[in-house]
């Protein structure tokens, strides 16, 4: 999409993938890490990064926080046949990897949603 007035629109936010390890942070420095993160990447592109996640992960190195589930799209890798409880804060997820490999070349996602919704996702 393009509209004259702005600039071109199309393009799905960054991932910010946090799945291994703690990096020898404690739960409260790694919220803090992911919310300046967070707060850097959407001072300069006025989006807030997709969190890509497990559920172990986000207990263990956040000590499951509830706050990043209203801005943050939530990006969940449950290699399974249902992506599973979500980390608190998200009541829903916009993308299930569900496996490492499948028909098509990489991991396998699912978008939650239709393709009016990855637009608005993709649009910003």
């Amino acid at each position: 999409m393009f509209d004259r007035d702005r600039q071109a629109h199309g393009t799905l936010p960054g991932a910010l993938d946090l799945q291994a390890g703690c990096h020898g942070l404690s739960q409260s420095a790694m919220v803090n890490w992911i919310r300046d993160f967070g707060n850097t990447y959407h001072a300069r592109t006025s989006r807030f990064p997709v969190i890509e996640t497990t559920i172990s992960w986000w207990q263990q190195c956040t000590g499951n926080n509830a706050s990043f589930g209203q801005d943050y799209p939530l990006w969940i890798d449950r290699w399974a046949s249902t992506p599973g409880a979500l980390p608190s804060g998200w009541s829903y997820y916009s993308f299930w990897e569900y496996a490492d490999h499948g028909p098509y070349p990489g991991d396998q996602l699912r978008f939650n949603g239709d393709a009016a919704e990855l637009a608005r996702l993709a649009s910003g």
